[in-house]
């Protein structure tokens, strides 16, 4: 339990002051005024400044590893924690040591008992286990039993499909591939997989032929799965999937763009979340989150999608991040942008903002940990069933200093006590200008 207590009390240490909006309007809620004990401390003023720092690495994942960022590609890590309270933590990265990272990598796995307190496979990302070899792209659920089920694109002799591999026991990391229907002639990547309240598989992949599209397919044992389903045609961006842990609810969060070109020039999109409730036999309800902006704010362009979960009161939040449509920020970032946190109860609140932009020699020659990312990035959102807390963790890059040709990042943590409506300050959870 040590590990763990750690990372409880960390968030227990959270400063309590919290930030109300001024406007409870949905779309009027840029300007933010932080209160402490009731009182206005700075009014009518972004949460968010810049701070002279230096940095001394570029990025971390979690406990060790072999990984190399510098030249090895970036790793994309997720994490699932039981439901339920239960005592396995399951992690699953990208990993390659091969000399083509970005074309060869696979999937690993380790998972941690909390009350053992050990990790299955030796520590952390120095250990874990092969879940594929190649293509990789997975994304991690479980079931009610707390067996965890990894979805991912596996590489044939002629072709990807989109797969997913069963944990045969609870963090044992012993897993048993299924694929998905083939596509041929197309080919369906990025499978992201959810497990709802009645032990349903759900998987959404994108299509390549043409313009991409959203695919849908599911299993209500895992191991069978039906013909595939098109849901929506795909902006230039990223799709993701969360689904209810009480109920038999989902559902897709993925970006749109409002005109016929997949990758538009001026990049006009949407993040859309579009829900079923019934195990995926039909989605009924679409959320177009630009539709609650303001129909002045350039900052409207969700680009890379976002990220979700249901609460225990069975309802949706998803964090995304909007920045200007004309904004590449592709290997560094240049784009002002703003975090927002939608629930169907508040609407859209804000969690972080730049509203401006910084000038591009500043980042002259500097590469990217991650591509394509703004000054506010790769955002995620926890949820604690046993207080009701939420949790949202997000990269900054909001500084001019860099290291070996690489830009500097900190991951930041805001927490909120009464279901989004405020949050704690930012805390800075990497804290490399301390170091």
């Amino acid at each position: 339990m040590a590990k763990l207590a750690v990372v409880i009390c960390l968030f227990l240490l959270l400063p309590l002051t919290s930030y109300g909006i001024d406007n409870p309007d949905p779309a009027v809620n840029q300007s933010v005024r932080i209160v402490m004990d009731d009182k206005d401390v700075i009014p009518d003023s972004y949460l968010d400044e810049p701070i002279d720092v230096t940095c001394h690495a570029p990025g971390d994942t979690i406990g060790q590893t072999t990984y190399d960022w510098w030249s090895n590609g970036p790793a994309k890590r997720l994490i699932t924690v039981p439901s339920d309270g239960g005592p396995c933590i399951q992690v699953i990265w990208d990993a390659s040591d091969e000399p083509k990272p970005w074309v060869m990598k696979g999937t690993k796995y380790n998972g941690y008992h909390t009350i053992m307190e050990y990790w299955v496979y030796w520590s952390g990302m120095g250990g874990g286990t092969w879940v594929n070899t190649k293509s990789g792209a997975g994304t991690i659920d479980e079931n009610s039993r707390d067996r965890g089920s990894i979805s991912m694109q596996t590489e044939l002799p002629t072709d990807y499909v989109s797969s997913v591999a069963i944990d045969l026991l609870p963090c044992e990391g012993r897993f048993i591939p299924v694929h998905c229907p083939t596509a041929a002639p197309d080919t369906f990547i990025y499978p992201r997989l959810a497990i709802d309240g009645d032990g349903v598989f759900h998987v959404f992949s994108r299509s390549q032929m043409g313009r991409h599209r959203l695919e849908y397919t599911s299993s209500k044992s895992g191991w069978v799965y039906g013909s595939w389903a098109e849901l929506d045609t795909l902006g230039y961006g990223w799709h993701n999937a969360t689904a209810s842990k009480q109920s038999p609810t989902v559902a897709a969060i993925y970006s749109v763009a409002g005109d016929s070109a997949w990758q538009p020039t001026d990049r006009h999109n949407s993040l859309v979340i579009y829900e079923s409730f019934d195990s995926g036999s039909t989605f009924t309800k679409k959320t177009i989150l630009k539709d609650l902006l303001e129909p002045t704010d350039t900052l409207n362009c969700m680009l890379w999608g976002g990220n979700g979960l249901y609460d225990g009161r069975d309802s949706i939040h998803v964090v995304t991040v909007a920045t200007k449509p004309a904004d590449l920020g592709e290997y560094y970032p240049l784009a002002a942008c703003n975090l927002w946190h939608y629930t169907p109860e508040l609407g859209l609140t804000v969690v972080s903002s730049y509203p401006w932009m910084y000038d591009p020699p500043a980042f002259d020659g500097v590469d990217g940990i991650y591509g394509n990312n703004q000054l506010i990035h790769m955002p995620s959102i926890g949820y604690d069933p046993e207080t009701g807390y939420f949790y949202v963790l997000w990269v900054e890059f909001p500084w001019y200093e860099e290291q070996g040709g690489f830009q500097c990042g900190e991951l930041f943590v805001r927490r909120s006590t009464d279901w989004g409506q405020t949050c704690s300050f930012k805390m800075d959870m990497t804290n490399t200008h301390n170091e």
